[in-house]
């Protein structure tokens, strides 16, 4: 009997899983019909190499969402019962790949196909280990966004406080009077994750100055990981116990990024302004393992740094055993507010973007042509009073998600882009940053909310 079940439960789910195989490769077709046809009907017929050359991305990006039937799938069938499933995965991954390539708009940046499998082989790591069929479906909100030309955030840089118990030099949240202003609350914090996901975004990143300091911190992690959204986390480390990061295990955390400013403890606290804040990172690090979350570390190239060599840093993760590092670029805000020469060469870039060599780095602009993120679309902040950024690390406002929704401050922020700053951050060049300036009060302005005081 039992086997006359099992035999009855395998017939049924092959013969579900080929015409969801088939439902897929057809929707594929059509949304990449629906893709083509917007983006080209008001182009004259010589636009046709620009079809064929975008028209291979366009089909696997939009294939994508078999990244969402085949992990149950495969789950209730073994390879052997249907080995032809594994075929589709490894097509579902080349998908994945070209969805990211084509998010992101990389084709003509110089992007090694080796550097676009590192960033596939992160974000399918995140995923796995978030183990949430909402986090997968929210991909396919986000690709639906983008076929309807919504053009959807792929991470939401959320600030829930000004307070932090540092006083680091590169900053950006550090801005005279932020730290007496209202903060919204968890209610209200909810409710814009709520618009988040309805935007189609894919992440929410929290960040403050120290997020560890809200003690709902926990509670909005948890509601955005129910919500669908990968979740991650950048903090000092100072206030991460080994209870702080079993709590965040258990809220559905995916990622947590803590930085170092030097290899030396003494020099870490000293840049960090209280001591004891490199031991402490140092054991968040341990505390984060135990719990398997995700771990990133975080470090600003400034000039000094750069001319030492960052592979110390390097040789310090292995010490830890992070997942990943990031190197960050001095940004002209905050406490670095009209520092400009922090801002590093073209030589300290290239310098920089040696050591993409390592396949678990990123660095701020990969390459010379890559656009900035405010500029992309590809991100958004919101600070802890509610008001909107094209990135965290810019101080001018859009619009405030107390005043407005979300979604329409977006739509006129995707709508006005215009300005390009390749290969650097347009906060650290004068002209640049003028142009920005300009590009946020001009959002701001067709809202009917008057700008507020948080913006230069």
């Amino acid at each position: 009997m039992l086997g006359l079940v099992t035999s009855v439960i395998f017939l049924v789910g092959r013969a579900l899983g080929r015409a969801v195989i088939v439902l897929i490769l057809g929707a594929a077709v059509l949304a990449a019909v629906k893709i083509i046809t917007a983006k080209f009907k008001d182009r004259p017929w010589a636009g046709s190499s620009a079809l064929i050359r975008e028209l291979p991305w366009t089909y696997l990006g939009l294939s994508t969402f078999t990244f969402f039937v085949l992990p149950p799938v495969l789950f209730f069938f073994s390879a052997r019962q249907e080995p032809r499933l594994w075929i589709l995965v490894v097509l579902s991954l080349f998908s994945l790949a070209g969805n990211f390539w084509q998010s992101l708009r990389l084709p003509n940046r110089g992007l090694s196909a080796k550097a676009l499998l590192q960033t596939l082989r992160r974000a399918a790591r995140l995923y796995i280990r978030n183990r949430s069929l909402r986090a997968l479906m929210q991909i396919l909100v986000f690709l639906w966004r983008k076929a309807a030309g919504q053009s959807p955030p792929i991470i939401v840089s959320l600030a829930v406080t000004y307070h932090c118990p540092c006083r680091c030099p590169p900053c950006y949240s550090a801005v005279e009077g932020r730290s007496i202003r209202r903060e919204l609350t968890t209610g209200e914090f909810m409710s814009v994750l709520d618009q988040v996901k309805a935007l189609g975004a894919l992440q929410v990143l929290f960040t403050g100055g120290e997020p560890l300091l809200r003690r709902d911190i926990f509670d909005l992690v948890a509601y955005a990981h129910r919500l669908g959204l990968l979740t991650r986390i950048s903090t000092n480390g100072y206030l991460l116990t080994s209870e702080c990061a079993a709590k965040l295990k258990r809220a559905g955390l995916n990622q947590c990024c803590i930085s170092i400013d030097e290899t030396d403890p003494a020099a870490h606290d000293r840049l960090r302004g209280r001591p004891g804040t490199f031991a402490r990172a140092e054991k968040a690090f341990g505390y984060l393992r135990r719990c398997s979350i995700d771990r990133k570390m975080l470090v600003y190239a400034t000039h000094q740094k750069i001319a030492a060599g960052l592979e110390c840093f390097i040789e310090l993760g292995r010490k830890l055993k992070v997942n990943s590092y990031h190197f960050n670029i001095p940004f002209i805000t905050g406490r670095w507010a009209d520092s400009f020469p922090e801002v590093l060469s073209k030589k300290e870039m290239a310098d920089l973007r040696g050591y993409l060599k390592y396949p678990s780095l990123t660095v701020e602009f990969p390459t010379p042509e890559t656009n900035c993120c405010a500029y992309e679309g590809s991100m958004l902040g919101i600070n802890p009073a509610g008001e909107v950024t094209p990135c965290p690390c810019v101080p001018f406002s859009m619009g405030n998600v107390g005043r407005e929704p979300l979604s329409a401050i977006w739509r006129r922020h995707v709508s006005a882009l215009r300005p390009e700053s390749r290969g650097r951050c347009p906060l650290n060049d004068r002209h640049d940053r003028k142009l920005l300036q300009e590009h946020c009060a001009s959002v701001l302005a067709g809202s009917a909310s008057r700008p507020s005081s948080d913006t230069e």
